[in-house]
């Protein structure tokens, strides 16, 4: 058993008794009981000792159990759901070749008694409710990767925050964290549980019951703003940081939720005004720094995003998300070795983080350094192997070394994760086209294209059509990707004047 001892000076060799959660304390994490009544003296409820934080760990491992046996269920509903409508599209079909059939037997008495089914397509109405259904799914999928981008940061700031526990037994300067306190990530799982399963009431009712644990009204309405972000009511977050902030307009830690809760509603400009409340609160938060950058980026102001980024660095060299960040945004400058610079600074503080050796390796694919690109997608691979990124990026890589059946196991690989990933299918077409297998090149782009529809995907679609000497589907197709706004306008206009 490992022997855990004070370090102060007066009360070295003391026992330690637990840990200190306030997110706020500038103390050594680690407490003995001579620093619990003395340096922990405005804050002691939040001093857990060992068999306390014990008891939520094993809460928490519960709770995770019962969330994976309940999404699975919800999966189940959802395949569910989406078989039955994919039943009611291939019965729709079945009915459209028999009167095709009809039609093409002269039985126009038969035919026109389902004429109606054809005046809906031919006046667009149905082809716009499926489209529209179409948008309105890739929204609850957008909505879902946003809660998964907001999570990884947060992933990210705990393991500094233990990185830098094990190296420094000493007592700390303040470092920032958005590292909840034990009891907030107890209630935490068991909202993201019940979240992610759309059980919104019986959240809420976990909510109002969670209340107890907190002694005091604001510690109150930060939890109340944490689990209704979570609920996907970015809006009701607000109004419960706004509550916290009321109380103590001086706390920047809920200055910075709520510019997080602002930004998941693409609020940029707003989110922007509260991480620079946070700021001018506490000029070196430096998660208010990186999160001001990420607003920035999305609202593709790189350069200025790179100079918060810079910031948070400098406040925090170790920051890793601030690094991979930084990196994301030269990447999208074209300054592809600036940012493996960064990638590999985030790397070297933490080997065993994905996104980083992805980034990297899309950087160095950009370089056309194709073969090294590969050695990065397959760490990232390695470290999550159900990363369907990293998937398709290796696929692609390979797609440009000409390995065409590699290419197609990897995106074929990153569907099997992701079924709605339509880059993944319109890489597998090309490299189907590649091969000239082009009838089934034209089953990946058609599945891309019920996902998102864009102009580059159009004209592949067109040439495979071409390929096949499909001339009328083919130019229809081609002039669907110049109405999309394709850039490729003259190799386009070359092949409609061969069809």
């Amino acid at each position: 058993m490992e022997i855990f001892k004070c370090k102060y000076l007066n009360h070295e060799n003391e026992d330690i008794m637990g840990f200190c959660l306030n997110p706020n304390c500038q103390q050594a994490t680690q407490f003995c009981f001579l620093c619990l009544t003395q340096s922990h003296t405005d804050h002691q409820n939040d001093c857990l000792r060992f068999v306390t934080i014990n008891q939520y760990i094993n809460q928490i491992i519960e709770v995770l159990i019962q969330h994976k046996t309940q999404m699975n269920e919800i999966m189940n509903q959802m395949k569910n759901c989406f078989e039955q409508i994919q039943k009611q599209m291939d019965q729709e079909i079945r009915i459209l070749e028999n009167m095709n059939q009809n039609l093409l037997n002269q039985e126009y008495n038969t035919f026109k008694s389902e004429i109606n089914k054809i005046k809906q397509f031919y006046s667009k109405e149905k082809e716009k409710k499926i489209q529209n259904e179409i948008i309105e799914f890739n929204q609850i999928l957008n909505t879902i990767k946003i809660m998964v981008t907001q999570q990884t940061p947060i992933n990210n700031q705990i393991q500094i925050t233990e990185e830098n526990n094990t190296l420094n037994q000493e007592p700390k300067q303040e470092e920032e964290t958005t590292q909840e306190t034990e009891k907030e990530q107890q209630l935490s799982y068991k909202n993201n549980e019940l979240t992610e399963s759309r059980k919104d009431q019986e959240a809420i009712n976990i909510l109002n019951n969670s209340t107890q644990l907190f002694d005091k009204q604001d510690d109150v309405d930060k939890w109340n703003g944490f689990v209704l972000q979570n609920l996907y009511k970015y809006q009701n977050a607000i109004e419960s940081h706004d509550k916290a902030i009321s109380l103590n307009p001086n706390n920047y830690n809920e200055w910075n939720k709520k510019g997080s809760a602002l930004n998941s509603l693409t609020k940029y400009q707003e989110a922007i005004k509260c991480f620079e409340e946070a700021i001018s609160i506490n000029p070196n938060f430096s998660i208010a720094w990186n999160n001001k950058g990420f607003a920035l980026h999305n609202q593709n102001k790189y350069q200025e995003a790179i100079q918060c980024f810079e910031k948070a660095i400098s406040i925090n060299p170790k920051f890793s998300s601030a690094w991979i960040n930084k990196g994301y945004a030269l990447q999208n400058l074209n300054k592809y070795q600036e940012a493996i610079e960064c990638y590999d600074k985030a790397i070297s503080l933490n080997p065993n983080n994905y996104m980083s050796w992805n980034n990297k390796g899309s950087a160095l694919h950009n370089l056309n350094k194709y073969q090294e690109a590969i050695k990065c997608f397959d760490k990232a691979i390695s470290i999550d192997p159900n990363f369907s990124n990293a998937w398709n990026h290796k696929g692609f890589a390979l797609l440009n070394l000409n390995k065409y059946q590699e290419a197609i196991e990897c995106l074929e690989k990153a569907i099997s994760i992701n079924p709605n990933y339509d880059i993944a299918f319109q890489n597998k077409g090309l490299a189907l086209h590649k091969l000239k297998q082009y009838e089934k090149a034209l089953v990946c782009y058609n599945q891309a294209l019920s996902i998102s529809i864009n102009p580059i995907r159009l004209k592949l679609k067109a040439d495979s059509l071409f390929e096949l000497g499909m001339k009328l589907e083919a130019k229809n197709s081609y002039l669907a990707a110049l109405q999309q706004g394709s850039t490729e306008k003259e190799y386009i206009e070359k092949q409609l004047k061969k069809l």
